[in-house]
């Protein structure tokens, strides 16, 4: 029987956002999603699961969080629809994105960590000190892990802007693949 992911809770991503925001000078949404994107790769390692709960998918600067994403761009004023719905009660007076500057992810308050787990809280905390000492362009490069590079082949195989990018990829780009993957089949 195979393992079940847990699921993204709208609530937690907002808190991981808030959480990562409020340690990192001058976030930006790139940081912040490579952070969750380390972060889950490390939990993932220890663990056998992906704290985030969230749907990774390639584009072009690297993994997404997709989730993650469509909630910052709810607090950045750029998403409509379905996201807006899912996000918008949750973002109000808690996060803001400054489309205009470059560092412009914003926590209005201070996150509630009763919504991340000790083991979240330590794999984000390891993320940030890999990522504190990374620029853009190395952030980037070292997100562009073989799980990254097989699905960003397959978005422009298929002419697509992004493309998913399946647990099994992830864990297999872990240095302990082997046992991780025996644990997601099993």
């Amino acid at each position: 029987m195979a393992v079940t992911e847990i699921g993204i809770s709208p609530r937690k991503a907002l808190e991981t956002v808030l959480y990562i925001a409020a340690r990192i000078p001058k976030a930006d949404l790139h940081e912040v999603l490579k952070v969750r994107y380390f972060a889950d790769k490390f939990h993932l390692a220890e663990y056998g699961f992906a704290a985030s709960g969230d749907d990774y998918v390639a584009m072009d600067f690297g993994p997404v969080a997709s989730n993650i994403y469509d909630l910052l761009k709810v607090a950045r004023g750029t998403a409509s629809g379905y996201d807006m719905r899912r996000f918008a009660a949750l973002v109000k007076g808690s996060l803001t994105v400054d489309a205009g500057d470059p560092h412009g992810v914003h926590a209005l308050r201070a996150a509630d960590t009763d919504y991340l787990s000790k083991s979240d809280l330590e794999a984000i905390e390891k993320s940030i000190a890999l990522c504190a000492r990374l620029d853009f362009k190395a952030r980037t490069a070292l997100s562009h892990d073989a799980a990254y590079e097989e699905a960003w082949a397959l978005a422009k195989k298929h002419n697509r802007k992004q493309y998913p990018m399946p647990i099994h990829s992830i864990a297999g780009t872990l240095k302990n693949s082997d046992e991780v993957l025996e644990h997601i089949a099993a």
